[in-house]
């Protein structure tokens, strides 16, 4: 996980400039493989797999060049300075294995490259977008276009959408883009109804880009988990 949070003051708001700094400190500090560099809030919390871990353990011993925002990497860099959240979404080398870095957790491939990022995750507008308070308030254009993997998907933008514990991490409204996960469980064996026991939970954290007023362009990934996985970070249900 990359996911900077930032107090905020009327005497000294976090601007973009300001997230985008703290987002490239963190990962000149896990390149160091060092926490302690970083301006730390009190009470910092750090997860990987969504689960809480310490800081300077995980990835913070491994990882190895990040692929950077702004390259043909696959690489961006996602900021919301109202509420002092931003996000980097990108790949590294972990001990010769691609690593692609994203809130809530890290993906892994035996690959030597994902290629580069849809440029349009990238760019930036010259209006702000509304974006709502869940995706689920959004359309679907009638040409988005979806990869899930970093491989194109004929499912459909709207194939994952039934999904449970669906957050927006970071809205990044100069961008148009919604960096959000959910948790989508998928049977293991057979088909139709299945008890929990048996169904498989994959997390699905993925990008969406925002045209119109409706989503236009998805980019996902997903990991397969253990049965009955829940993150840490999900919000209890009242």
């Amino acid at each position: 996980m990359c996911r900077a949070g930032a107090s905020q003051t009327t005497a000294s708001p976090c601007n973009r400039a300001c997230l985008d700094s703290l987002v490239e400190q963190v990962l000149q500090a896990m390149l160091a493989h060092n926490a302690s560099r970083l301006p730390l809030a009190k009470g910092v919390r750090y997860s990987e797999n969504g689960q809480f871990i310490a800081l300077d353990d995980g990835l913070w011993g491994t990882a190895g060049k990040f692929a950077m925002p702004g390259s043909r990497d696959y690489a961006a860099r996602f900021a919301d300075p109202a509420s002092g959240t931003a996000a980097y979404w990108g790949a590294t080398n972990e001990n010769g294995t691609m690593t692609l870095m994203r809130p809530p957790l890290p993906v892994e491939w035996k690959a030597a490259s994902l290629g580069s990022l849809d440029s349009v995750f990238q760019s930036q507008k010259a209006e702000t977008t509304h974006i709502p308070q869940t995706l689920r308030d959004l359309k679907f254009s009638p040409d988005c276009a979806r990869r899930e993997n970093a491989v194109p998907t004929n499912s459909g933008c709207a194939a994952q959408r039934n999904g449970r514990d669906s957050r927006i991490l970071v809205a990044d409204a100069e961008r148009g883009v919604v960096l959000a996960v959910e948790m989508i469980d998928i049977p293991g064996t057979g088909s139709g109804s299945l008890p929990a026991s048996q169904l498989v939970p994959g997390t699905y954290p993925q990008l969406s880009k925002i045209d119109g007023g409706s989503i236009s362009r998805v980019e996902s990934m997903v990991k397969w988990m253990s049965f009955g996985y829940t993150s840490v970070w999900t919000e209890p249900k009242k």
